[in-house]
């Protein structure tokens, strides 16, 4: 299945539940809409453009950061219950919450895979934007961390785009590249 991306939007058919503050991936060629503040639905769009409703999440998560990593969907962190978590999901045929935690309970947060591990970066806290980032195993072990450029935040508003061994995520004006270490990228507004 390809998508050609043109100047003239047309909408597609709406999703069967209201995902407000949801996480959002691409995974095996499907665009994933996961849970959100009252929602734990999970749906995926077909190659018919139709919204299929596949396993639940077992709690309403919001803000989480979200990764497709091999055959899995990696959720992490964000609000569950009206609270900041560190919890972790993966979602393989069903979803599994893992033995191991996020570092820190923020929302908002950067998430990438490369080479068998995580890179978990940015986020937010009441009030407090998170410039850290971490390194961590598949298992969540940390292997190396450190502090990104500007202010770490990264919302609901950034996207995230593989493209061969680079990856970006846009927060307002700025562009974070990612190889194999973080720069930060200014562009006009």
């Amino acid at each position: 299945m390809s998508y050609k991306v043109t100047s003239i939007s047309e909408p597609l058919s709406n999703l069967n539940y209201e995902h407000i503050n949801h996480s959002s991936v691409w995974h095996n060629d499907r665009l994933y809409v996961i849970s959100g503040k009252t929602c734990n639905k999970v749906e995926y769009l077909d190659h018919t453009e139709n919204w299929i409703i596949t396993e639940p999440l077992p709690v309403c998560k919001e803000n989480a950061a979200v990764c497709s990593f091999n055959d899995s969907i990696y959720l992490m962190a964000g609000f569950e219950n009206g609270e900041l978590s560190k919890t972790v999901y993966r979602l393989k045929d069903q979803w599994e919450l893992l033995s191991w935690a996020s570092p820190w309970p923020y929302q908002g947060m950067g998430l990438l895979t490369s080479n068998d591990q995580f890179f978990l970066f940015g986020g937010k806290k009441n009030i407090m934007k998170n410039s850290k980032f971490y390194i961590l195993d598949l298992d969540g072990n940390k292997k190396a961390k450190g502090y990104l450029p500007g202010t770490g935040f990264f919302s609901n508003q950034s996207f995230g785009f593989a493209n061969g061994v680079k990856s970006f995520f846009i927060n307002k004006n700025q562009v974070l590249e990612f190889s194999t270490t973080f720069k930060l990228v200014s562009i006009s507004s």
